[in-house]
């Protein structure tokens, strides 16, 4: 009898194994997108990302669409580029078993991943009518993932709804989308390689975040057609396209209603129209902080936006605030009211030119507020219809800077990895929109470093080292991301600018130290070793500035930077062994330690990546070492770095 039970309770115990290794990857998979939303500031998953950089719900983003989930809390699908677009594909979509990105998107509630980058050919219109769905581009390898058609059937990616069942929550973030415009120049109807169409008053398209999206060579245009709500359209790259992006739906009634959609921080660049175009029944549209390029570059008669005004579509309801519209040459058709410059017979509108912020109360131009633009002299339709803008709730807000300052976001717009292509178009608006000397970016690295080679000396090898998880403070309250946890201090800054003459030096500069909101009253910072220059080596072939200070000359303190040629302030902390696991304080205390031991690296098979919370050396292990290093750099609300706000 104790023989039977043995054998029975062994029995029992290898089957309980085998089920658990069948099931663990599926569960790793169904809790991966609730792990890497949990506050907790932690790369649960591995991906070499935490929740604070993550993108895949909502809160990162601004404007109207910004209360979009994505696909939060759903299934993680990995796709494997290479595997192309088969139309039947028996591959599981877990990261040991990619499937392709038809599959992945054969259903709701899902957050799409990519094993490595790559290039994927619709054969076929990819048409999706899901919810909660996060196609996620900004994890993904190097050269990131590029969606493109093929010369026969022109296909693209779709987003549609299905009767009474809206399509909503959507985000998607770091895709290239490639048509072929570049290759036959000829618009057809249809061939569009990216957009979203509700067409019926029982289908409705909402909540939907487009942001960091590169849409290049389009021969239809990007359109929200129909009913459509709750959009924000973001740093995006719209370029060298026929026709750029469309928000309408032909002869619409009012209740196909196109509402609450913001525009902001893109680059509308060599399309030869509709960078954007209205018409059909739009309510409470911001189009705010956006550069419309070079539209006029082959042809006399392309614009840049156009707001149509036909006897069946009336009523756009817009704010038009703080856009750089910049040709190449003189143009009258930067921006348009109805069919062309001037007074139309479905406008009208003055007999002359009014200044941009004027208000005219006699058109037919629906709502419109049109502010701050930087456009062309000859430009002819740019008054206001309304006497104030429309008001927009705090919560859909999204951050405005003037129009001439619109370079500063220039090289931070598009997909993740600019293409020559790319990056080329980007060059041309920095130089044409920035000023003659201006920072482009503001950097700091991780000198001495395993990730430039443990050398001191300010050189190219110290790319490597730059935190790209870290941002300059510039105003406002501080958080995680403005300051580094290395345990030899600030040691180096980048200043990438225009307009140097190759030159730089230690009186360019002013710096700062000190811990609390006013920096005003700091004490001048320890002088630096070295101040460098490497000319066409910063973000969008810029200058880069690299300053170095000796190692632990300023620690556990915040360190104020000031570019004398452009005036310009920026901030970055240091707090050795801090993990960013309080969004309340920078204290070091043991929890941070416990956070060590939990997420080991070591060199060879897993070193730890630039941006590791837990590798306060940077020497791409974490262990025994990094667990000293935080126990002996402990603080407490008195002594750790404080969470300033600055002017």
């Amino acid at each position: 009898m104790r023989d039977f039970l043995t054998r029975s309770a062994w029995i029992t115990i290898i089957a309980l194994i085998l089920i658990s290794l069948t099931i663990a990857p599926a569960q790793a998979a169904l809790n991966y997108a609730q792990s890497e939303i949990d506050g907790n500031g932690i790369d649960d998953d591995g991906d070499g990302y935490t929740d604070s950089e993550d993108t895949e719900c909502g809160s990162h983003y601004e404007g109207y669409g910004s209360n979009s989930v994505g696909g939060q809390g759903g299934t993680v699908y990995w796709v494997d580029p290479l595997l192309g677009d088969p139309s039947v594909d028996a591959h599981a979509g877990t990261y040991a078993d990619p499937c392709s990105l038809r599959k992945a998107l054969g259903g709701s509630s899902r957050v799409i991943k990519f094993t490595r980058g790559g290039t994927i050919t619709l054969l076929t219109d990819l048409v999706v009518k899901e919810r909660n769905v996060t196609i996620d581009g900004f994890t993904c390898p190097a050269p990131g993932i590029t969606i493109t058609q093929n010369s026969s059937t022109h296909a693209g990616l779709q987003i549609e709804s299905r009767e009474n069942l809206y399509s909503h929550n959507w985000i998607i973030n770091h895709i290239r989308f490639d048509g072929l415009w570049d290759q036959n120049e000829e618009h057809k109807v249809g061939w569009a390689i990216f957009g979203m169409s509700a067409t019926r008053t029982n289908k409705k398209v909402h909540d939907i975040i487009l942001d960091h999206l590169t849409i290049r060579d389009d021969q239809d245009k990007v359109t929200l057609w129909g009913n459509m709500a709750n959009i924000t359209v973001s740093n995006g790259l719209f370029h060298s396209s026929g026709k750029a992006f469309l928000i309408s739906y032909y002869n619409a009634t009012p209740d196909l209603l196109k509402t609450d959609i913001s525009v902001t921080r893109n680059i509308f660049a060599r399309n030869n129209e509709r960078n954007p175009q209205l018409r059909g029944w739009i309510r409470n549209l911001d189009i705010v902080n956006n550069v419309m390029f070079d539209w006029d570059h082959k042809y006399s008669w392309a614009y840049g936006t156009r707001i149509k005004n036909e006897a069946a579509e009336k009523s756009v309801y817009a704010n038009i605030i703080n856009n750089y519209y910049e040709p190449l040459n003189p143009s009258s058709r930067a921006l348009i009211y109805s069919w062309n410059p001037g007074w139309d017979s479905t406008e009208n509108g003055p007999s002359s030119v009014l200044p941009q912020g004027t208000v005219y109360n006699g058109s037919d131009m629906g709502e419109l507020w049109v502010s701050g633009n930087i456009l062309p002299a000859g430009n002819m339709d740019h008054y206001s219809t309304i006497s104030q803008a429309h008001s927009v709730p705090a919560w859909a807000q999204v951050t405005t800077i003037a129009a001439d300052q619109a370079y500063t976001f220039v090289p931070q717009v598009g997909m993740q990895y600019p293409d020559s292509r790319d990056q080329g178009i980007l060059d041309d608006v920095m130089a044409a929109i920035a000023p003659d000397t201006s920072v482009v970016a503001k950097h700091i690295f991780y000198n001495h470093s395993a990730f430039d080679g443990n050398d001191s000396a300010a050189n190219a090898a110290d790319d490597g080292a730059i935190a790209t998880d870290k941002v300059a403070l510039v105003s406002g309250a501080s958080s995680f991301v403005n300051y580094t946890t290395y345990s030899k201090g600030i040691n180096g800054i980048m200043v990438d600018a225009t307009g140097t003459g190759g030159a730089a030096s230690a009186s360019d500069f002013t710096f700062k130290v000190g811990n609390d909101s006013t920096p005003a009253g700091w004490a001048t910072a320890p002088a630096p070793t070295s101040v460098s220059i490497r000319t066409g080596d910063g973000d969008s072939s810029s200058d880069r500035i690299t300053i170095t200070f000796a190692d632990g000359a300023i620690a556990g303190e915040w360190l104020e930077v000031t570019y004398i040629p452009t005036s310009e302030k920026f901030y970055f902390g240091n707090a050795i062994g801090e993990t960013g696991n309080s969004i309340t304080n920078a204290q070091v205390t043991p929890a941070d330690e416990i956070g060590i031991r939990d997420n080991p690296h070591i060199l060879g098979s897993n070193p730890a990546a630039v941006i590791d919370v837990y590798d306060f050396n940077r020497d791409k292990k974490v262990g025994p070492t990094d667990c000293v290093i935080c126990r002996n750099n402990g603080t407490n609300s008195s002594t750790a770095l404080q969470l300033i706000t600055v002017p």
